[in-house]
């Protein structure tokens, strides 16, 4: 066996100071079409709804992804955000 192919363990990125968008709420690219956004809101919102989950900060996250998915999945608003990035 030859541990040359072996890759070391993954760690975790220093924060950084770039502000988080509403593409990285949703966990999609700037470039994702409405439908994948759409599918990852739906996603996001099963796993965070606040009646599904326990975290304390679960509402607070739910929230957000709300926020995020009614101007991504909106054209204009997309396109206004989009022009402010």
């Amino acid at each position: 066996m030859d541990d040359g192919d072996r890759q070391p363990p993954r760690r975790r990125s220093p924060p950084t100071s770039r502000r988080k968008t509403l593409y990285d709420v949703l966990g999609v690219s700037i470039q994702a079409p409405r439908g994948e956004v759409k599918r990852a809101y739906r996603k996001l919102a099963l796993r965070l709804h606040p009646d599904k989950c326990a975290s304390p900060t679960a509402n607070e996250r739910f929230k957000a992804v709300q926020e995020a998915y009614a101007t991504l999945g909106d054209r204009s608003r997309r396109a206004a955000y989009d022009a402010s990035l």
